[in-house]
């Protein structure tokens, strides 16, 4: 900091480069701005940023897909709060160039407590080699099964913004197969989520596939 004593400058204030005027009791100051951070974030920190980032870009695809899914430990918890934090650490520490492919990045994922439910593969389904949908495996632990019972199924393209959901209720002799098909017509997906609800209205575990495998 330096005290100006010029008749050019007088009682100037205000900046100019990275130069700042300040005038106080009658005499005019000048200081240099700071033009660094002073605790520029670390490494770790940024990963940290880019982990919520992708999070955050993730659940955007998903929310409305989500919109009926709670987590079976606490009820009363958003779907976004259950889905950050049950997500977060299976991001990558660096942003996509696309926001859309955050989503990609949670493949193979299985997320959840399940009571009554538990899926535990996410097959494709093909019909003369194009891809038709996605079948559904699942362990029933209920005695008997509930009408209204309804399974959630969300698709997207791996390199791409397209995506589509599907919910469709849960036949008895589908219960009793334990698996459920679900068509999805022309689209070329490489990536699928799925999800039950049972007849309380809470939810099972979210479980994510990688990119198709032929059968």
């Amino acid at each position: 900091m330096a005290i100006i004593n010029s008749i050019a400058v007088g009682k100037a204030t205000g900046k100019i480069g990275n130069i700042v005027f300040q005038s106080y009791h009658g005499k005019t100051y000048a200081r240099q701005r700071n033009t660094t951070i002073s605790k520029p974030p670390t490494e770790l920190q940024l990963g940290v940023r880019n982990q919520c980032g992708n999070a955050n870009s993730a659940w955007l695809f998903l929310k409305n897909f989500l919109v009926n899914w709670t987590n079976q430990g606490n009820m009363y918890e958003s779907a976004w709060n259950t889905f950050y934090r049950l997500t977060l650490n299976s991001y990558a520490t660096t942003r996509p160039i696309q926001s859309n492919r955050s989503v990609n990045m949670l493949a193979d994922l299985n997320i959840g407590s399940p009571n009554h439910i538990n899926i535990y593969s996410l097959n494709s389904i093909f019909v003369n080699e194009v891809l038709w949908g996605v079948r559904v495996y699942f362990n029933v632990l209920v005695q008997e099964y509930q009408e209204n019972l309804k399974m959630y199924v969300y698709v997207k393209e791996l390199n791409g913004g397209v995506q589509a959901f599907r919910d469709v209720i849960i036949s008895e002799e589908e219960w009793s197969a334990g698996f459920i098909d679900v068509q999805f017509e022309y689209i070329n997906f490489g990536i699928a989520c799925a999800y039950a609800q049972h007849f309380k209205g809470w939810s099972d575990n979210l479980v994510f596939s990688s990119a198709p495998i032929v059968e």
